[in-house]
Formats: structure tokens, C-alpha cells, sequence
């Protein structure tokens, strides 16, 4: 999931005209869509110019015609569920190499683990250390394998982060 920035000043100066009126529109269910077409006398049937089917709502249209699945299917390139999957796994790998590359560098005596002292009930604890959290903590030896094409990683990299920020 991409967090949503509708801070005042994201919408004002980031977002181009047109992408601001759609993503208003999106998140009201005002887009002209075949069902609020047919909800506003404005189209007698509630379609889809696609596929034909009846009731074709906003999740239709953006993510569930069947028949964009089929055609995207066949052409010689990932189709838009392929196309999203390698963007959120290129996300993860990303996140957690960074992570994995700041334990590499960081020097031995900082990351070990330290163990938990326990303190009796009534008394006070003396000398608290904070102990590193993360499943990453103190890694040194991982070597990380997405299964991402490797187009993906060298081309999407720069898309990715433009068209999400």
C-alpha cells in the first residue's frame, strides 16, 4: 500500500491540476463511470464498454474488467497486476537491503544483542540499555534474492519513486 499525503501543501504544489481533480473524484466515487452515469439520467445502462458487464463500478473499471486482463494477457509484456506486484516487491527488496547493507557496516561491538535484565518487584532497574530491534539486527550474512525481473529493477527503480511520491 502507498501512504496517502493529502496534506494541504501535497495538494496545492504536487499534484498536476488533472491529477488532483482524479484523485478528488476517486476518493468521492465521482468519476463518470457507467453506474453513476446510469445513477445521474445521464445513460440508460450501466455497462461496460469493454466487456459488457452490467453494474461496472469504479473497481471494475480500474482493476477488474476482464476483459483488459485477457488483452494485457497476450501482449508480450507483464499485464498491470504483474506490473503492481514487482513494484511492491521492488519496494520490500529495497527496504530490506538498505537495512541489511546499514548491519553490514555498523561495527561488530554495536550490534550484538544484549541480553534483558530482570528486576524484582518494587525495585528499581539500574543501568537500562536499549536493546536493537529488527529481524535484521545483527545480520551480516545475508545475501537477498527477489524473484523481480532484472528490467524491472533497472527500469522501474526512478518510475516507481516518481510516481508514487
Amino acid at each position: 500500500m502507498v501512504k496517502k499525503d493529502l496534506s494541504w501543501n501535497t495538494l496545492l504544489y504536487r499534484y498536476s491540476q488533472r491529477l488532483l481533480k482524479f484523485l478528488v473524484n476517486v476518493q468521492a466515487n465521482t468519476l463518470p463511470t457507467p453506474d453513476n452515469l446510469r445513477r445521474w439520467n445521464l445513460k440508460s445502462d450501466d455497462c461496460c464498454g469493454l466487456c459488457g458487464q452490467q453494474a461496472a463500478t469504479l473497481t471494475h473499471i480500474l482493476a477488474g474488467c476482464p476483459w483488459v486482463r485477457g488483452t494485457e494477457n497476450k501482449l508480450n509484456r507483464e499485464d498491470r497486476y504483474t506490473w503492481r506486484h514487482n513494484c511492491v516487491l521492488l519496494a520490500l527488496a529495497e527496504a530490506v537491503m538498505s537495512r541489511v547493507e546499514e548491519e553490514r557496516k555498523r561495527p561488530r561491538a554495536e550490534s550484538k544483542t544484549l541480553l534483558i535484565n530482570f528486576v524484582k518487584a518494587g525495585q528499581k532497574a539500574k543501568g537500562f540499555e536499549r536493546v536493537p530491534a529488527g529481524f535484521v539486527t545483527g545480520v551480516t550474512d545475508w545475501e537477498c534474492r527477489f524473484d523481480l525481473p532484472s528490467s524491472v529493477r533497472r527500469e522501474r527503480r526512478t518510475f516507481y519513486r516518481t510516481m508514487w511520491l
